[in-house]
């Protein structure tokens, strides 16, 4: 099975900023969308092994072929379910037991169902906190607890949402999850300083993906929604994936050794301007 282009220029996935040469990198929610573009970055920037997971077990194996087979890089999936913690700890145990450790964390995965203060339900708030902000949490743990047995520097970066500021107003479980996110970030990177584990954070806007424009379809918007959308930004283009991918690259690479605790926005709209 071969993955689609779809997501992606593939053109644009190239090394860019540091390398990641011999480092074992884990990137959750890779199976599609961003986490895959985040992955195909992370391999041929050098790593010497990536691990692919999601709930898909055919799309995230094709995945994982895929960037095998074109990058040279070793690579494997784990069927992952972060709404279970066991599943946010097995990942990174599958990444110690298949490479014989973890140099590096992305938490790419996330789940933005609509719901409002009003209206959202007990069950899927606890949906939301699990997958965007308790899954980050307990795969850190693992991730930390594993780098310092191997007694090793180590990068984790958390993919959050400038929603996180305080967001739209049918976005208020997610909001609570990402703002969340982001003090776990400053957190982590202040224990782990000592120990050369930092963590940081791209507060991302909206981004082009296939999964947005089924989210954009059952929010009613015409099929051309992008083209018309596109019109009213600065830059005449959503954020895509390769881009974020390449930060996220420099964010894992030794070329921002200095930097943790940081939590850099990513958008067009610079938060708290208005005319």
């Amino acid at each position: 099975m071969h993955i689609s282009p779809e997501l992606i220029d593939l053109k644009q996935i190239k090394p860019t900023f540091g390398c990641l040469k011999d480092k074992v990198v884990v990137v959750t929610g890779s199976t599609q969308g961003l986490g895959a573009a985040i992955a195909r970055q992370v391999a041929c920037s050098g790593a010497a092994g990536v691990v692919i997971c999601g709930r898909q077990q055919d799309c995230g194996k094709a995945v994982a072929d895929d960037i095998q087979n074109e990058f040279n890089v070793k690579t494997c999936f784990q069927r992952t379910d972060l709404r279970q913690v066991e599943d946010c700890q097995n990942l990174v145990a599958t990444s110690c037991k298949t490479f014989g450790r973890i140099d590096a964390l992305v938490n790419a995965a996330g789940l933005s169902t609509r719901g409002s203060i009003e209206n959202t339900s007990p069950e899927l708030f606890d949906e939301l906190i699990s997958v965007n902000l308790r899954a980050p949490f307990f795969t850190i743990q693992a991730a930390v607890l594993a780098m310092q047995k191997q007694n090793s520097a180590g990068s984790i970066v958390n993919i959050i949402s400038i929603s996180s500021y305080g967001g739209q107003s049918y976005l208020a479980p997610y909001v609570a999850a990402k703002a969340g996110l982001i003090a776990l970030t400053r957190n982590v990177a202040y224990s782990q300083r000592w120990r050369q584990i930092r963590c940081n954070a791209l507060n991302i806007g909206w981004t082009e993906t296939p999964n947005e424009h089924k989210v954009q379809l059952a929010m009613g918007k015409s099929e051309n929604w992008l083209e018309q959308v596109q019109q009213s930004l600065p830059a005449k283009s959503l954020l895509q994936p390769h881009q974020i991918a390449k930060a996220t690259t420099f964010l894992l690479s030794n070329d921002s050794a200095a930097i943790t605790g940081s939590i850099i926005d990513w958008d067009q709209q610079p938060v708290g301007c208005w005319d």
